[in-house]
This record gives C-alpha cells, sequence and structure tokens, in this order.
C-alpha cells in the first residue's frame, strides 16, 4: 500500500498503518504494533511523499478497512477497503511516469518510464521514440531509426520500470520523447527534453533508504540512494541509529563507542551510499538515518526491526545486464536474483529467443548452436553469469534469464552486438577494502573500466595525499610508505593494493586513480581495527578449463577466517570424491591416480584430473572446510573450450629463494597449448631472458637469468644476484602469434620468501610423489 502525503513543512513526520483498529506498523518505533502482525509488517517513508506498507503472509478470507495515519503535529487520514481476493485496481495498461536526467559531461541521457501492466508474469514490449522516429525498443523486430542505430539501449528493469540510455545526446532545440508499453494493448507518455535542460535535482536528495537483514550472519546492510548537483565533487555520507554516529565516510566524524569495529560505510558506484552492520541483534525497532553532504545536507530515517524477515519470500530476478566485448567476441550478462533459501539448490538458465544457451542443471537440453561455446556460473552475491564465446549475431535478439527454486522467475533483455559500450571513459566502480589483523596486511581491490583494455593505464593509491603506491615507477612514494606496499594490475581490470605494517589508529581516507588518458578516482574511509565481515568460509567462484591433453583444471577461489590455518579442500564429481588435501578423504575408485588436489597462493585450491573425456556434461563440487563447511558447484562438459580464445597474462608474482635470488612466476593462456610459444622477461624496457635463443639479452644480466616454460602454463624466471636499491618494473611477455604483457614493480626489500614447498607439502603423500619432479627442482633453487 502506497500512501501519498501533502505537507507544508519539513519537521520530522510520522506514518502509521491500521487494519480495523490493530496496529500493522509505523515509522515510530515507540508505538507498540499489534501482535498479528508482528515480523510481518514493514512500514517505510520513500521519495516523493510516499509511506509504504510491506505486509507478507496476506491472506484474509474477507474485505477489511485498512487506514494510513500521518502526524506532523497535526494528524491526517485516509482508509480503504482491501480484499486479498480483489484484484489490482490498474486492470489496464499505464504509463504513469516518464523521468529524464542528462549528464552533461557524459552527454548520455537516461529515461525511466514507469508502467503498470494487469499482468506481470506476461511478455511485454517497450519502445522510445523521438518526435516520430524509433529510437530503440525491447522489441528485436523493431526497425530502429539509422540516426539512432549503436548509441541507444532499451531495457527492462525491476520494478516495472522501462529505461533508456542514449549516447551522443547533444540536440539544439528541445524535442519530444516518448515511451510506449505494450501489453495486448497499448500506453504511452510523452515528455520533452532539452540537452541544455540541467538536472531537476539542483540539491542533495536522499531518494530511497533500503534494508536487508540477513539473520544468519547477523549483518545489517543498508543502502542510501542519493543525487547531488555535481558528483564531480567530494560529499560525505554518515549512517545513524537514533541519535548515535554509526560511522561516516568522514574520517573526523566521531563514531559511537557501540558501534566501535562493528560498522563500515561505504561510496559505491550509482551514487549508493552502503552501511554494513555486524553483531546485528536488537530487541526492538530503532530508527536508522542517512545524512548525505554536499554543502547542504539531506537524510532519510527508516525503521528496522532485526527479525523482520526478508519481504523476498519469493524467487525473483532483479536485473539482467550485459556486456560486449567487441574484441574478444564474448559476451557476458550478469543475472542479479533473489531466492527465498540461499542454503538450497537452484538452478540458473539462459536462453536466446527459445534457444536453451546454457544451464547449471546438467540434464537440460542445450541447443547445438551453443554447444562448447556457453558457459553458465553461479557466483558469489546471488549472480548467475552467462560467458557466450563467438558473439556475432547480426541482429538484435532477446536474451533471458531463467532462476528456478521450487517455483520460476525470468527477466529479459534485447542484446544487440553493434551497440557500443555506454562506459566510453575511465571509471572507477568500486573500491573494497580487507584487513588481515594477525598479518598486519591491508588489501584493497579497485574494480574499474576502461575505453581501451590494450592500452597502458596506471594505477594509484594515496592515503588521505600521501602516496602509498603506483604501477608507474616514475611516481614518488611517500616515504612513510617505502617498502610497505605493492600495487599491482590483475586480472579482470582489478588494481590491488597490499600495504603491509597497517595498524592506523584512527580511520583513514584511502584513494584509488586510474589513470588511461583522463582520469578517475574514487575513496574509501578504512579502520585498521574494523573486523573482516566475512567471518566464515565462503567459496567465491569456481571456474574450469579443459587442456589439449584431455585435463581438467579447476581453480576453486575462497576466504577463510583465518589464513594463517590450512583448511581442507575437497572436489566432487556428482556426490563422488575425486580428490582432497585431507589424505584421510576416501577418495572414489574411479578417480584413483587420476586426481590432484592442491592449496595454492592466493586462497586457490586446483584440481587437476587426467583421461577427462566425459561424453557428457556433469557437476562438480568444491568443498572448503576450516571449522565450518562451504561450497560451490558448477556444470562442466568435457567438450567445452577455454574461453581464452587469445593470449592472455593472467597473473605475475615474484618471491625471494632461499638464496636471496629474485622468482617471477608468470601465468598465461594461449589459444592453442601444442604450439611453441615464447616468454620473455624484462627489467625497465630491458631483455632479462627469454625461451627464444635468437633473442639479445642485455649484457648485464648475461648468464644470471634463467626462463624456462613448466607445466600448467607458467614461465619462470631465475635472477640470481639480485640486489637493486629502488624498485623497477619487470615484464612478462608472452607471444603465440600475438603478444600479451603484464607488469609489476619488485622491491627487493619487500619480497616475501617463496613458500611453494610448505604449500605442496600439505597435500597427500599419493600427490607429493606425482610432483617430486617439481619438488625436486624448486629444492634446487
Amino acid at each position: 500500500m502506497d500512501c501519498t502525503i501533502l505537507s507544508r513543512y519539513i519537521q520530522r513526520l510520522t506514518c502509521e498503518y491500521r487494519q480495523e483498529d490493530k496496529v500493522i506498523g509505523s515509522t515510530d518505533p515507540k508505538v507498540a504494533v499489534d501482535p498479528t502482525f508482528k515480523n510481518h509488517a514493514n512500514v517505510t517513508l520513500l521519495d516523493g511523499n510516499v509511506c509504504r506498507l510491506l505486509l507478507t503472509g496476506f491472506s484474509e478470507d474477507k474485505p477489511k478497512n485498512y487506514t494510513c495515519i500521518i502526524t506532523q503535529g497535526e494528524t491526517a487520514n485516509k482508509t480503504a477497503v482491501v480484499d486479498s481476493m480483489v484484484q489490482c485496481l490498474s486492470s489496464e495498461v499505464e504509463v504513469n511516469e516518464l523521468t529524464s536526467s542528462c549528464q552533461t559531461k557524459e552527454k548520455i541521457l537516461r529515461m525511466d518510464c514507469y508502467y503498470t501492466v494487469s499482468n506481470t508474469s506476461k511478455a511485454l514490449t517497450c519502445e522510445y521514440r523521438q518526435e516520430d522516429k524509433v529510437i530503440g525498443s525491447t522489441d528485436p523486430k523493431v526497425a530502429v531509426d539509422p540516426t539512432f542505430k549503436n548509441h541507444a539501449n532499451v531495457t527492462l528493469l525491476d520494478g516495472n520500470v522501462c529505461r533508456l540510455l542514449l549516447t551522443g545526446f547533444s540536440e539544439d532545440k528541445p524535442k519530444n520523447y516518448t515511451c510506449i508499453i505494450t501489453q495486448g494493448e497499448t500506453a504511452n507518455k510523452t515528455a520533452v527534453v532539452d540537452s541544455m535542460v540541467q538536472c531537476l535535482s539542483s540539491k542533495v536528495e536522499v531518494n530511497e533508504l533500503t534494508s536487508s537483514c540477513q539473520t544468519k550472519e547477523k549483518i545489517l546492510r543498508m543502502d542510501c540512494n542519493y543525487t547531488v548537483p555535481d558528483t564531480s565533487k567530494v560529499l560525505t555520507c554518515e549512517y545513524r541509529q537514533e541519535d548515535k554516529v554509526i560511522g561516516s565516510t568522514d574520517p573526523k566524524v566521531a563514531v559511537d563507542p557501540t558501534f566501535k569495529n562493528h560498522a563500515n560505510v561505504t561510496l559505491l558506484d550509482g551514487n549508493v551510499c552502503r552501511l554494513l552492520l555486524t553483531g546485528f541483534s536488537e530487541d526492538k525497532p530503532k530508527n536508522y538515518t542517512c545524512i548525505i553532504t554536499q554543502g547542504e545536507t539531506a537524510n532519510k530515517t527508516a525503521v528496522v526491526d532485526s527479525m523482520v524477515k526478508c519481504f523476498s519470500s519469493k524467487v525473483e530476478v532483479n536485473e539482467l545486464t550485459s556486456s560486449c566485448q567487441t574484441k574478444e567476441k564474448i559476451l557476458r550478462m550478469n543475472c542479479n536474483y533473489t531466492v527465498p533459501d540461499t542454503s538450497k539448490e537452484l538452478t540458473c538458465e539462459y536462453r536466446q529467443e527459445d534457444k536453451v544457451i546454457g544451464s547449471t542443471d546438467p540434464k537440460v537440453a542445450v541447443d547445438p548452436t551453443f554447444k562448447n561455446h556457453a558457459n553458465v556460473t553461479l557466483l558469489d552475491g546471488n549472480v548467475c553469469r552467462l560467458l557466450l564465446t563467438g558473439f556475432s549475431g547480426d541482429m538484435p535478439k532477446n536474451y533471458t534469464c531463467i532462476i528456478t527454486q521450487g517455483e520460476t522467475a525470468n527477466k529479459t533483455v534485447v542484446v544487440d552486438n553493434m551497440v557500443q559500450c555506454l562506459s566510453s571513459k575511465v571509471e572507477v566502480n568500486e573500491l573494497t577494502s580487507s584487513c588481515q589483523t594477525k598479518e598486519k596486511i591491508l588489501r584493497m581491490d579497485c574494480n574499474y573500466t576502461v575505453p581501451d583494455t590494450s592500452k597502458v593505464l596506471t594505477c594509484e593509491y594515496r592515503q588521505e595525499d600521501k602516496v602509498i603506491g603506483s604501477t608507474d615507477p616514475k611516481v614518488a612514494v611517500d616515504p612513510t610508505f617505502k617498502n610497505h606496499a605493492n600495487v599491482t594490475l590483475l586480472d579482470g581490470n582489478v588494481c590491488r593494493l597490499r600495504l603491509m605494517g597497517f595498524s592506523e589508529d584512527t580511520p583513514k581516507n584511502y584513494t584509488c586513480i586510474i589513470t588511461q588518458g583522463e582520469t578517475a578516482n574514487k575513496t574509501a574511509v578504512v579502520d585498521s581495527m574494523v573486523q573482516c565481515f566475512s567471518s566464515n568460509v565462503e567459496v567465491k567462484e569456481l571456474t574450469s578449463c579443459q587442456t589439449k591433453e584431455k585435463n581438467l583444471r579447476m581453480d576453486c577461489n575462497y576466504t577463510v577466517p583465518d589464513t594463517s590455518k590450512a583448511p581442507t579442500c575437497e572436489y566432487r564429481q556428482e556426490g563422488k570424491v575425486i580428490g582432497s588435501t585431507d589424505p584421510k578423504v576416501a577418495v572414489d575408485p574411479t578417480f584413483k591416480n587420476r586426481a590432484n588436489v592442491f592449496l595454492l597462493d592466493g586462497n586457490v585450491c586446483r584440481l587437476l584430473l587426467t583421461g577427462f573425456s566425459g561424453d557428457k556434461p556433469k557437476s562438480y563440487t568444491c568443498i572448503i572446510t576450516q571449522g565450518k563447511t562451504a561450497s560451490k558447484t558448477v556444470v562442466v562438459d568435457g567438450k567445452m573450450q577455454c574461453f581464452s580464445t587469445q593470449v592472455e597474462v593472467k597473473e605475475l608474482t615474484s618471491c625471494k629463494t632461499k638464496d636471496k635470488n629474485l622468482r617471477m612466476d608468470c601465468k598465461y593462456t594461449v589459444p592453442n597449448t601444442s604450439k611453441a610459444l615464447t616468454c620473455e622477461y624484462r627489467q625497465e624496457g630491458k631483455v632479462i631472458g627469454s625461451t627464444d635463443p635468437k633473442v639479445t639479452v642485455e649484457s648485464t644480466f648475461k648468464n644470471r637469468v634463467s626462463v624456462t616454460l613448466l607445466n600448467g602454463n607458467v614461465c619462470r624466471l631465475r635472477l640470481t644476484g639480485f640486489s637493486e636499491n629502488k624498485p623497477k618494473n619487470h615484464t612478462c611477455i608472452i607471444t603465440q602469434g600475438t603478444s600479451a604483457r603484464k607488469s609489476v614493480v619488485v622491491n627487493s626489500k619487500t619480497l616475501i620468501p617463496c613458500s611453494a614447498i610448505s604449500v605442496l607439502f600439505q597435500t597427500s603423500p599419493a600427490v607429493l610423489l606425482t610432483l617430486l619432479p617439481v619438488l625436486l627442482e624448486m629444492w634446487h633453487l
């Protein structure tokens, strides 16, 4: 139920809902709620003077009076009769609102079309027009005007919204824009848009404050959606519980002692400020307020009760996004979903029109068109990802994500491989931090996008105004951080900071700066005393790749509460144990002497399975145990080719041997593992060594360097007499027809000891026999 409010004042107001004379819920936590509605109702003040009631378990057998009461000094109310069997009053198609927002810097017009339809389970189409020209449509059969080809994207979003994104928006006079919704009948709404019109939100506003309580982990997550006049200027976000400060992005703000080490406030991409509050177990509802400040201040308050159940008691697909990498011809789609029970198994399936592209259920028949081209995986954070290679459709098509857990939900979007990525600029999307208190290491990951992934970029981290480290060796690092910091570009558009000896006594601003021609940055507040939110065992990702030798390699990325203790890792195929790092675990006879499971650096558990030639898809599960247990399952098809159809350098790591020599490992992928490749290392542009004897090595490194290709797509460098007195860039270059490279800054004073032997010895005796040649080679380092 939505209650629209008219008020002349800016003082606080309260909203209360009643059924007959029973209080269902209120924004005032002091109001006594009728026991009938405990843990079933949520009352929230929304943007636009609306007070919303969400009431779960609604199944009355006769009509009842529902009353909304608004109080701000004086009181007003309205009553309506509700019958659970009464259909929504909107029995026809309606376009309720059409809003626009012009970002003048990026020249992108975004329009949101809010609609209602009589049946939300039936397909509908959404079309946008400028005057009489079709800009775009969710129906791929609709002919788009050539003016807008490759410039427009029309998508159906959660919450009955159809969004238009139009790039290169620079009209010189106002024009009519129309949104048309069709489901049997048709409705439309038209708005006049002028590229010179400033965003109507010329002030600071908090649009929505939402909460989600994960009862198992006792974590409260709140998202505060805001708008500000200038997104390029600094703003601060602060959360309060009643009048106590929970946390702030401003390190100068004094946090209430109750919330010390329990709260984290972060500015996320998309004008969102997120609160994560651990140990959330209040016994009564309380007011939580989000305060946004950029010159002026705006706030919004919501009542949160730790006992309120998540309202999403059904399967829902919230968002379906796509990203087409034209160079690699790979389509990546992310399907964000919610389910009633995250501990129960679910299946995810993708379709193109009516053809099944792929599924996490190995029993589902995939269309032959997509055999060996598609991979569907369940990722952490309720996301189902599709990777589709050889993506070259010549016209837009419907792609659908279907989530099933008992019941089924789906969402469809139109994808055209000719649509350019709207992010044509440098952006920092997210900056996350993780503090490992035992090792006193701060790890931060900076997720970014750039217009051209083939061009060089630089990444720099700062603490307040001090430079911590940079991928550019010419940048002067603050003496405080000399020999303590490492900044590395990782696969997947991530720049990682590792800062040792992290023990600041007050919260400080940390900034990640990405530069590729232009510059973008994001800042987060980090407190060394904040505990890691991931206090349990988690399996983050499970990936697989089949080699030419018919071997299956799977990597299981995990997190554990204590990285100093070794977890156990076990792999299963359809319930059968393939292998384990625990020698006491009984392995299925099918896999005896064919499987190897071992723990790698970076919280990865790898499976190598020889003689892999399954003739049909099967489920593979990785199980990580450290006190408690976590697992992740993916479907693997023996005929599926590795997605990396190009030369790539995945990772470049360095360490110091017991003889004080430098060892570097360059992990790569190539399209054909049976063809020859060359590996070359350089230091500051000078050739150190190469697997190609025709390459001329810099005289300084003669007779001091060894470059070797090892099993598992690794190229190893050994450099003796390593005693440089300052950090230098080291680059690994892999060539097989085309070339790929990765660079890291190496500092002899901060190199960690090579620890591969200790990792390998955690596995079973049988595995050690298999790896004996490698161990002997490493021992001679």
